[in-house]
């Protein structure tokens, strides 16, 4: 059986397009209602990327009901037709802060740190329970980013920021950063594949927030010097940045949530990836590369 067209699945208000999707539907994932002509086909493979991503302490109605309540109305659309699923979950559904982490690590919604790593876990779990009634993979990337960016991507706004010279300084600490175009890559072998019911984390690998930001000023040739936050005086300062970045309306660049994580993150392993579908993430350097030619040329 083969799978010719692309179809999506978009909110009302959003004004993204893409000419990979074929056939454009309009719904909200809150709604299961919204989303009956979406669903109405013979055959399909459901690949589920809704979501909202916050480094908020606060866990907000929009939030669980997005990243859970809309999940599970996603999986109940897919058991009705029975469309094998394709989750995209996260490396926050982890427990661990610490030490290597792989598909087998625990996960517990009550032991994870924030919200959003909570709600992930909530739903990372309930996919899990269900894949005695439907074929589900689950795919965990780690800290996303990449060129044509649609949204507000947390970690395209700091490189945004650079740019701009609007960035002073940093915090310490360090993440797994994946380019977009990998997982998205990976995603759609996955789910075209016979493959079912497995776990694949979607990592690089680990880098400090001063060499991420240092290969951005080679790239732009810029070597403007940036004022290290001690950890300490970031944590007393985070309620006061997400304030601001709330009246702004752009995702705050450093909270405490933010502040722990980059503080507290394990090492994540691909091996189970590379091993079954050759999974090769470019190199860090490379994204930034990319990121930053599809800024200037946006600007133009």
């Amino acid at each position: 059986m083969g799978y010719k067209k692309v179809r999506g699945l978009r909110l009302p208000t959003s004004k993204f397009t893409t000419p990979i999707i074929e056939e454009v539907y309009y719904g909200d994932v809150t709604d299961i209602e919204s989303m009956r002509d979406f669903f109405n086909v013979e055959h399909a493979k459901v690949i589920h990327t809704a979501g909202i991503i916050s480094v908020s302490k606060k866990m907000t109605k929009s939030l669980y009901n997005v990243n859970v309540q809309g999940s599970i109305n996603v999986l109940k659309l897919c058991k009705e037709k029975n469309f094998p699923l394709t989750y995209i979950s996260s490396v926050h559904s982890f427990c661990a802060t610490k030490g290597s982490v792989n598909e087998d690590s625990l996960i517990d919604p009550k032991k994870v740190v924030g919200p959003y790593a909570t709600t992930k876990a909530i739903t990372t779990k309930i996919m899990m329970k269900e894949r005695k009634n439907l074929p589900i993979n689950i795919v965990f990337p780690t800290g996303i980013l990449g060129p044509k960016d649609y949204g507000k991507n947390h970690l395209n706004s700091v490189i945004k920021d650079r740019i701009s010279g609007k960035l002073f300084a940093y915090i310490a600490g360090g993440y797994d950063m994946v380019d977009v175009r990998d997982v998205a890559s990976f995603v759609v072998k996955l789910a075209t594949s016979p493959t079912v019911n497995e776990n694949f984390i979607l990592s690089n690998s680990f880098i400090l927030v001063k060499d991420f930001l240092e290969k951005i000023g080679s790239v732009l040739k810029d070597k403007k010097h940036l004022i290290k936050i001690p950890t300490i005086v970031a944590r007393i300062i985070a309620p006061l940045s997400e304030i601001y970045y709330k009246i702004i309306k752009r995702p705050a660049l450093f909270s405490s949530y933010s502040i722990f994580t980059l503080n507290h993150s394990p090492k994540f392993s691909h091996n189970k990836a590379t091993a079954l579908f050759a999974y090769t993430p470019r190199t860090i350097e490379k994204t930034i590369k990319d990121i930053i030619i599809d800024i200037m040329k946006s600007k133009k």
